[in-house]
């Protein structure tokens, strides 16, 4: 059976000040996908401006009020990314971690939250301070998901309900993973490669934990305090099969002090039916392939401005229509196309010479629209450092098979 897909209408929520064919939600089988909420009022207003505290709790009451619209509240949420701007440097980044987060502890469910990732990001608008993303369950499969704490793993600075990980179903869920102890001290401070084996070694626990391992997974997010990423993607290499997951990689600096990565993924259950896709003519970087489907599923890893040979190139405007063009071609690899994309997340870089950021952000919508149409997606934007030289913007995302 194809899987049904349903809008989510928020009457009188946010909206953004410059046109966005964007869902604030899209219901797609058991899942919820609920795109970037932040601190805009229904004008496009920056809400609390300069106050981590006040946007915190604006963000988190627009997604509270979807989740509602769709009939589910916290409780339902698996996985949560938080990305944060903080101007400071230093002990003051801890600090402002710590003032967003005990706001967010006033909304996630108790004693069992959901898994993900906390990080800093540029936005996509002036003044705004924090966007929130969020997968929810629905029932029936809500209804038996099993929380995933393996007691040898690290701990969060601030006692809460946070999750390692979710087994949700034929799924499982491993939020962001880092190099620590219970303690919250650094393992392996400035070594790069030996944080990433840490990391791997992590999310192998969750998956085991949640009955399946590295041969299974499917999607990798890793963000990355370092001028190159390659060591981060040749090590969660050597952890997957021939045919490894999908991946996504962006530099961004991390929340505390000696940290270098982090690394969130997906994996599904043994004996679960799930088929590698390889565009032939885009660029590939062994063993990660281009998306995984699963079921009715597609799970697209970044799709950059890149040519076969991995070279990029260009202008915003001529890498965003490139970038498209690639994420066409998987999804015609996997038997789908742009109407049936559910979730985007696009990640574009913090600066562009002769652009200002009203004027990148116009850029990237005005080719957007012509590949978008009618689809409306969830979509979460934003700006971080891309792992090739040259390249402005990439994107990832979840699709469905049509019927």
């Amino acid at each position: 059976m194809a899987i049904e897909t349903k809008v989510i209408e928020v009457p009188d929520h946010f909206s953004w000040p410059t046109d966005a064919p964007y869902s604030h939600a899209v219901q797609a089988g058991q899942f919820l996908f609920v795109g970037g909420q932040v601190a805009l009022d229904a004008k496009g207003r920056v809400i609390g401006p300069g106050d981590i505290e006040v946007q915190t709790r604006a963000a988190f009451e627009n997604l509270t009020k979807v989740l509602r619209a769709a009939g589910a509240d916290w409780r339902n949420v698996v996985t949560m990314n938080t990305f944060y701007d903080h101007a400071v440097e230093g002990p003051e980044v801890e600090e402002g971690w710590k003032r967003m987060t005990r706001v967010r502890l006033e909304f996630l469910p108790k004693p069992a939250g959901p898994c993900g990732t906390g990080l800093r990001a540029k936005l996509p608008l002036d003044g705004l301070m924090i966007q929130v993303e969020v997968v929810a369950v629905l029932p029936p499969a809500h209804d038996t998901r099993v929380r995933l704490m393996p007691e040898e793993l690290w701990d969060w600075p601030i006692p809460g309900p946070f999750t390692q990980g979710w087994q949700v179903g034929d799924y499982v869920f491993v939020g962001g993973q880092i190099s620590a102890d219970r303690s919250f001290n650094v393992l392996g401070q400035q070594d790069l490669e030996l944080q990433t084996r840490n990391i791997s070694d992590n999310i192998g626990t969750v998956l085991r934990l949640g009955g399946t391992d590295w041969t299974n997974a499917i999607r990798l997010k890793a963000f990355y305090d370092v001028p190159d990423s390659g060591p981060v993607r040749r090590v969660h290499g050597t952890y997957s099969p021939e045919l490894g997951p999908v991946i996504t990689a962006a530099q961004t600096p991390l929340a505390a002090a000696g940290l270098l990565l982090e690394t969130e993924a997906i994996a599904v259950r043994p004996g679960v039916k799930k088929e590698a896709i390889i565009a032939d003519e885009l660029y590939r970087e062994q063993p990660f392939v281009h998306a995984w489907r699963v079921g009715d599923f597609v799970f697209i890893g970044a799709q950059g401005a890149t040519s076969k040979s991995g070279a990029c190139g260009g202008d915003l405007s001529s890498q965003t229509r490139k970038m498209y063009d690639n994420f066409s071609q998987v999804l015609a690899a996997a038997g789908t196309d742009w109407e049936h994309v559910v979730k985007l997340n696009t990640y574009w870089a913090p600066e562009i010479a002769g652009l200002s950021l009203a004027e990148q952000y116009q850029s990237v919508a005005s080719v957007r629209s012509t590949y978008l149409g009618k689809t409306r997606p969830v979509e979460t934007s934003i700006r971080m450092g891309l792992p090739y030289p040259g390249c402005l913007i990439q994107s990832d995302g979840v699709a469905i098979v049509a019927k």
